[in-house]
């Protein structure tokens, strides 16, 4: 195991940086038990960090940070204690510091593949399943739901095998040495999305599919015309001529926040891009075209100097931001892709991605005209900031859907959401001030806020919390019992009011 002192660590967006007083890389279960015994024999705390993705400080940590990029293995779980009823799934044992990219590409070669995942694939699994990370499909989990069993080690040095009350593990065959096995619901639907602060994650096992192709269509239409589809339910059933009437898999979409003439019916529009996925049979010969996506968006929305020339239009001509979005759009328009699902799945822009921030709020699918009237008054704000304050937007209005999540701290928690996310290119003027306007505005409306994003407006309000988590008492018990000298604590639970 590598230690290191004096290291620097910071999340993707460099707005968190810190130096702990040790940074450990372990690379075995035991490395981590004895992380943890130290941590509790100095009086020190102590956090796993992943790739830095959030946006918020979940991670932040000046004392012990533990970077577990070292375990990354993925394997398939056939250990003898799977019990009858499970025998016939498809698991996998994954080490908690592996990047979704090569987990994607591990199970390729075992011909698998993750049901459902979020838009980029540099996350490591651990952080992924903490922060609650999704994808979009209002029939699709996020990736918590994927989880059928967890290896952790708690804040009193044990080591714990955690399963919901129907585990997969046969408790009479259970025979790992030095490990307790927990079959109980509360404690595993705690565990789950817990933002690290239940213990370090050794691995988890995850429930997969058979290798699967997806189809991926992006058209464009209008705000007006989309929000009628999305009010009567129509724009998650309708398909295409190649579809043969059969519902799309997912759907989400952008928008662009500000209203430009249509040249076609000289009506002033809001541009929007309905993005689809269609399950499909793997091509018997790739056609260059549907093998890859819009060459302009895909290679140039990777090179740096798209980045920072975005970032010079938007701060020295910010009132040609609508302009600038409505391109952006536009190049993203493809009438067809067809790859591996984790191709298609995986948005591509990285550099750029990288290099934004946003808020994000949860919706409940069911209450269409909220989330719908929600959209409009961020519409609305925008114009309002653009005329009287000369401050702009630099990327469109987002929105997916996911399906009802079991885990307790999870922000779709036994509802089915649909999240509106209103991201912002690092280094624009104005950000923070538009970013908490956005945040205020989704608070209003009733919307839930997505614990790795931009969720700042509600540091110090512990009572939003406790009234729209209901089983968030039932999590602080799980917590004193894995937690229970604050080892795994840290500012951003504190300013949240969870401990």
């Amino acid at each position: 195991m590598k230690v290191r002192t004096r290291a620097v660590w910071q999340n993707t967006i460099r707005k968190y940086k810190v130096t702990p007083v040790k940074l450990f890389e372990p690379e075995s279960l035991d490395d981590i038990v004895s992380i943890i015994r130290e941590a509790l024999s100095n009086n020190l705390r102590v956090r796993a960090v992943g790739s830095g993705h959030s946006f918020s400080d979940v991670a932040v940590n000046r004392e012990y940070l533990v970077d577990l990029y070292r375990m990354n293995s993925v394997k398939h779980h056939d250990a003898p204690a799977i019990s009858l009823e499970h025998k016939n799934k498809r698991l996998v044992n994954c080490e908690a510091g592996v990047r979704i990219r090569d987990l994607n590409r591990r199970l390729t070669k075992m011909n698998l593949a993750l049901k459902n995942m979020g838009g980029i694939d540099k996350q490591k699994l651990a952080g992924v399943i903490a922060t609650g990370t999704h994808g979009t499909g209002k029939d699709l989990e996020a990736m918590q739901g994927f989880v059928r069993s967890i290896l952790l080690v708690a804040g009193d040095g044990k080591i714990y095998r955690i399963e919901n009350a129907n585990g997969i593990t046969d408790p009479a065959h259970f025979n790992e040495t030095g490990v307790e096995l927990i079959q109980d619901d509360d404690i595993f639907y705690s565990v789950l999305v817990s933002f690290g602060s239940m213990g370090i994650i050794h691995s988890l096992v995850l429930e997969v599919e058979e290798l699967f192709y997806l189809r991926e269509t992006k058209i464009q239409t209008n705000w007006e015309d989309l929000k009628k589809k999305w009010l009567d339910g129509s724009i998650f059933t309708e398909g295409d001529e190649e579809s043969k009437g059969e519902a799309p898999r997912s759907v989400s979409f952008l928008i662009n926040p500000y209203s430009l003439k249509n040249r076609k019916t000289g009506k002033d529009e809001h541009f929007c891009l309905v993005m689809r996925h269609y399950k499909t049979v793997k091509p018997t010969k790739y056609i260059l075209i549907e093998a890859t996506r819009n060459l302009i968006s895909y290679v140039f929305g990777n090179f740096p100097i798209t980045y920072y020339y975005t970032i010079f239009m938007f701060n020295v001509l910010p009132h040609r931001a609508a302009y600038l979005i409505r391109s952006s759009l536009k190049t993203l328009r493809d009438k067809k892709f067809v790859h591996r699902s984790h191709k298609v799945l995986f948005q591509g822009l990285l550099f750029i991605k990288q290099r934004a921030y946003d808020a994000e709020f949860a919706f409940n699918l069911y209450d269409t005209p909220k989330a719908v009237s929600t959209i409009d008054a961020l519409i609305a704000m925008a114009k309002d900031r653009k005329d009287n304050f000369r401050l702009y937007h630099s990327s469109p209005l987002g929105v997916r859907f996911v399906k009802a999540s079991k885990a307790y701290m999870a922000v779709e928690y036994q509802r089915d959401v649909a999240y509106i996310d209103t991201p912002f290119l690092l280094r624009t003027r104005g950000t923070e001030t538009m970013l908490e306007k956005c945040q205020e505005i989704m608070l209003a409306s009733g919307g839930i806020p997505h614990w790795g994003k931009s969720n700042f407006i509600l540091d110090g309000k512990p009572e939003f919390f406790s009234a729209v988590y209901p089983k968030l008492q039932t999590w602080r018990t799980v917590l004193k019992k894995f937690n229970p000298r604050g080892t795994f604590n840290n500012q951003f639970m504190e300013r949240k009011g969870l401990i």
